[in-house]
């Protein structure tokens, strides 16, 4: 916010806001940081007061003899940078109380074990959710469709498939087996393949249906 004439000759401290200056104060001083260059996040302040994130470079320039010794700062404004992942934030944060409030059951199954479970798959199989977290998927799978599901669910880790649908018994901490149909499809999680999926429980639904065909 300052014209080039007004900025002239002032204290570089008047860039930075209050304190900012004197914290990299000390690695100016030495000497082997200022010649390889120093790189930092700081809050550099505008000419009516206004604070803003910045990326700062600073390094030492080759001088003649006799010559005082000069430094360059290159400053770059992370304002946008700083709000996109503000926002970010927010998103995640509201995401994520959308997936624990939600009654469905949801997971994330990375190389076959659960890498994520909401509350209401914890509570739909009978565990506490800190038990669930990397606990082979098979762990809680019924017997009879163990085979089945694996199969299903490699072929969508190995991209053969782009997601799906079945319906299963999975295994309960201790009570009966629960019937269930289980959507998933492929994702990408913290940079390597993974099957995101919800669970719904249809076991009143199978039953009713059931006493119908008797």
């Amino acid at each position: 916010g300052w014209e080039p004439v007004e900025i002239l000759d002032r204290h570089v401290e008047a860039l930075f806001a209050a304190g900012e200056w004197e914290r990299i104060l000390p690695k100016l001083a030495r000497r082997s940081l200022m010649e390889a260059g120093i790189s930092e996040a700081v809050r550099l302040q505008r000419r009516d007061g206004g604070v803003f994130p910045a990326r700062i470079s600073l390094a030492g320039t080759s001088a003649r003899a006799g010559a005082p010794a000069t430094m360059l700062l290159v400053a770059r404004d992370l304002s946008v940078e700083s709000d996109i992942e503000k926002r970010l934030r927010d998103s995640e944060e509201r995401y994520r109380r959308l997936v624990e409030e939600i009654s469905d059951g949801i997971f994330i199954v990375q190389d076959e074990r659960l890498a994520f479970a909401n509350r209401a798959l914890a509570r739909l199989l009978g565990f506490d959710r800190e038990q669930l977290m990397d606990r082979p998927f098979r762990e809680v799978v019924g017997t009879r469709d163990l085979l089945r599901v694996l199969e299903v669910m490699r072929r969508a880790e190995r991209r053969e498939d782009t997601g799906g649908e079945i319906t299963c018994l999975l295994a309960t901490m201790s009570g009966p087996p629960v019937e269930a149909r289980i959507r998933w499809s492929g994702i990408e999680f913290e940079g390597r393949r993974a099957l995101v999926g919800t669970v719904v429980d249809i076991s009143e639904r199978a039953r009713s249906d059931r006493a119908l065909l008797k």
